[in-house]
């Protein structure tokens, strides 16, 4: 390659960027797409674990993963991944409110470092309601603190005890 300031001849080696194909089941809500991800080499000799994150062209949370032999893995390297299981991990949180004979469902736009606590009173549709648990890492769990990146569902019951943080609806 020729130096344009000096007019210097220097020899140069091109590199191409290594990548992975991985085979890939993208969950989003209710729609799951099939696809391949070509992971560049910032994931390459990188060993990946249910519950990490991927951030591409969306934030992957990966759910399961499957080795080449078609067993299920918590971790592996990503030469040894048949299929990869995602979710598209949006800022939305799923939350279920008893109010005595029947129950309602909304869904709030959250910040993925927002923390929710059990016992923690909060007004949606001028309800109040005071969270008795909360879904995560595939379990209700009854006591503790979860970043709203890791909630699957909070659940809560009508309360006369006013609130101290009020959610937006996103949808019905």
């Amino acid at each position: 390659m020729r130096c344009s300031k000096c007019n210097t001849v220097h020899k140069i080696s091109l590199t191409e960027e290594k990548v992975n194909p991985v085979k890939t089941i993208i969950s989003k809500g209710k729609e799951s797409i099939r696809t391949t991800l070509y992971l560049t080499s910032d994931y390459l000799n990188k060993e990946l674990s249910i519950g990490d994150r991927l951030e591409l062209d969306e934030s992957l949370i990966i759910s399961a993963i499957e080795n080449k032999n078609r067993k299920r893995v918590k971790r592996a390297d990503i030469k040894d991944i048949g299929v990869l299981w995602c979710k598209v991990k949006d800022s939305s949180i799923n939350i279920t409110i008893n109010l005595g004979k029947y129950t309602k469902s909304f869904r709030v736009k959250t910040n993925p470092e927002d923390v929710f606590k059990i016992g923690d009173v909060y007004k949606i549709d001028n309800l109040n309601f005071i969270v008795h648990a909360i879904r995560a890492g595939g379990s209700t769990k009854r006591y503790g603190q979860f970043s709203a990146e890791n909630i699957e569902r909070i659940y809560g019951r009508i309360t006369p005890i006013k609130a101290t943080k009020i959610l937006d609806v996103t949808e019905p």
